[in-house]
């Protein structure tokens, strides 16, 4: 249950997609994750912050005892990305573990 343990942000991502994108990558790898702002996030115009250079931040959470095997799921995928040029999957700032 989300309440019973300290979670930690692993990731900011400028978009929904991409946040949800990772979440799924890690529960597919047994990693309980969530993003927090995920309702506030698919209700909130995305134009109006663009039009005035503000950027959203969305944390992709996990429990602090998965956050290391978290951050190294997040980033075998991004080197495998890279190499296969399966593309950019957004704007993520993986690698950096913080409380909010």
């Amino acid at each position: 249950m989300i309440n019973d343990q300290r979670f930690v942000t692993i990731a900011d991502f400028t978009d929904l997609l991409t946040a949800e994108f990772y979440q799924s990558l890690l529960e597919e790898n047994g990693v309980q994750a969530f993003v927090p702002s995920a309702n506030a996030a698919s209700l909130e115009p995305s134009l109006p912050a663009a039009l005035f250079g503000l950027r959203t931040h969305i944390p992709l959470k996990v429990p602090a005892h998965d956050a290391e095997r978290a951050l190294n799921i997040l980033q075998d995928f991004d080197q495998r990305a890279e190499h296969t040029d399966e593309g950019e999957h957004g704007d993520a700032e993986p690698g950096a573990i913080h409380d909010d």
